[in-house]
């Protein structure tokens, strides 16, 4: 059975790299008062450390919008990380999980693919400029989508690979290690790896099950026989490994692709400037998405959309993520060149004339545009993703022991429940809720009208009125400001908010006003979900 793994909310900033932003003002805007931390020359010539050096360095100078965090480690004691970036990421909370609009990038799974480690850090970078100076990069603003988007970028997923690619089997540091791969590739042409140090292309080592809807089953299609150019020994390319998901780079991105609610997912590779979309048995709608992104991302870059022949391969880094989200997955194979490591001649030209930069902004304008499935899982009543059919979400659903609720719109991350409920003796409000912290809130007009008071609504103010012999109550519905007879503000340390066309206020402020105890409730729950975060 597959393995469905999540996790909501977001880690401790103790993980990211802090120090202040350095900038200078100049008559165009914004300037940068030190040198770029990502160049292509400097990419070219680093090793997996080097890059993981200047990633650290950007995390500082930037760290308003930049956290870094190290979600794994290679066998030859090399971090994989990740750099998440959106604004002000101080303020991370559990419900950005559903407030922001998340979406992974990832580069370096094949280790001669060298140039694509360095163009993802450049991308950081590079949208960093924008967020300061909106016309560094031109047509887009990168400050306003990072208001509303956390973008996750892992550079090098395996640093081994990349440093044996670049400078031979020298660059292990683990002698034991580097023992080991050595007599499992005695006659390795280091430009020409694909694999880890255990010799395992990382790219068929990748869990790949789905839910075949029609059989209505489970279907595992890794290590199928006849794959293209598949071996059955470790080596330079095309060994899967002894299992699926042996490796730990392979379990590194498969954990991380299910701790957010990604919309999409975008893979580097070299070479062919080409773009691999073609995932068909998640069905038509699946495919037919999959297959609108690669046409937006072609649209940007040029780049050819490949269309699969006889060979079907399986255990792809895509594959695990569309099987397990329903969400776009797409590899870009970047430059043209049959060299490997890639010559620095290709580096500039790829980025800018291919437009690679632009094509994470460009999904992420999609993916907004897009919007969520209806069919949404929650376990435990805490929102895990959408599912683009209904028997599919419900498949992940039994397996991850949670539930399907189907509604539109953007998701909540807890449920709430509608309940009816006695205040001591006196007060019934038929217009509750309650939240998963069991926080209760009532109508303002119930609360008010059993109070005695007549609730007038005044157009000029757009405020509600709330009048009672000589007590008067003034509620300003667009700054939800409850003030008395003299102006006094009375719910300074209570929210009020709009619910179905309702005022709705904090139980404890009801019964304030009421000079009723809160211990003196009695609840009957109404079997209604309500699909908004009141612990929020």
């Amino acid at each position: 059975m597959p393995k469905l793994l999540y996790k909501i909310g977001f880690p401790s900033l103790a993980v990211a790299i802090v120090l202040v932003i350095i900038l200078t003002s100049s008559s165009n805007g914004i300037s940068f008062a030190s040198e770029d931390v990502i160049t292509f020359e400097k990419g070219y010539n680093a090793d997996s450390d080097t890059l993981y050096q200047m990633a650290q360095q950007l995390v500082k100078r930037y760290a308003f919008l930049l956290e870094l965090e190290v979600i794994g480690e290679s066998q030859d004691g090399n971090p994989i990380y990740a750099i998440r970036m959106t604004y002000n990421i101080f303020r991370y909370n559990d419900y950005d999980y559903v407030d922001k609009t998340h979406i992974l990038i990832d580069g370096g799974v094949h280790a001669r693919e060298t140039y694509n480690p360095v163009i993802v850090l450049k991308m950081v970078e590079d949208y960093i400029k924008d967020y300061y100076n909106d016309s560094y990069l031109p047509d887009q603003n990168v400050r306003e989508l990072l208001h509303t988007s956390v973008i996750h970028f892992l550079p090098i997923i395996n640093p081994d690979g990349f440093d044996v690619a670049k400078f031979g089997t020298e660059s292990i540091s683990n002698l034991e290690v580097a023992n080991n791969f050595t007599s499992l590739i005695p006659d390795l042409k280091p430009n020409r790896l694909k694999a880890n140090l255990s010799g395992v292309d990382l790219n068929r080592n990748f869990e790949d099950v789905y839910f075949d809807v029609e059989a209505s089953k489970w279907v595992d299609l890794w290590g199928e026989s006849g794959l293209y150019r598949d071996t059955d020994q470790p080596g330079e390319d095309y060994y899967k490994g002894v299992e699926s998901a042996s490796e730990i780079e392979t379990q590194t991105l498969m954990t991380y692709m299910l701790r957010y609610d990604f919309r999409a997912y975008l893979t580097y590779h070299s070479m062919g400037q080409v773009l691999y979309y073609w995932i068909d048995h998640l069905g038509a709608p699946y495919y037919k998405l999959n297959k609108d992104y690669a046409e937006k991302i072609s649209a940007v870059t040029g780049y050819a959309l490949m269309v699969p022949d006889k060979y079907m391969e399986y255990g792809f880094s895509t594959d695990y993520f569309a099987n397990n989200t329903t969400k776009p997955a797409i590899t870009l194979e970047t430059t043209s060149s049959f060299v490997f490591p890639t010559p620095l001649s290709f580096y500039s030209h790829e980025y800018y004339a291919h437009r690679l930069w632009e094509v994470p902004l460009a999904m992420l304008h999609k993916i907004k545009s897009d919007g969520y499935y209806d069919y949404k899982v929650y376990v435990d009543n805490r929102y895990v993703r959408d599912v683009i059919s209904d028997v599919y979400a419900k498949a992940i659903a039994k397996e991850l022991n949670g539930a399907v609720h189907e509604y539109k719109g953007k998701p909540s991350l807890t449920l709430s429940k509608k309940i009816k409920l006695e205040l001591g003796n006196d007060y019934y409000f038929e217009d509750a809720v309650q939240s998963e912290a069991l926080k209760v809130f009532v109508s303002f007009r119930e609360a008010f009208v059993q109070m005695g008071f007549d609730i007038s609504y005044d157009a000029t103010t757009n405020s509600a009125i709330a009048t009672h012999d000589s007590k008067a109550y003034k509620l300003d519905l667009k700054e939800m400001r409850l003030t008395d007879e003299e102006g006094k503000l009375i719910n300074e340390e209570s929210v009020f908010f709009v619910l179905e066309g309702r005022v709705m206020v904090p139980l404890e402020f009801a019964a304030a006003l009421m000079n009723q105890s809160v211990e003196e409730i009695n609840i009957q729950d109404l079997g209604k979900v309500i699909y908004v975060d009141l612990d929020q």
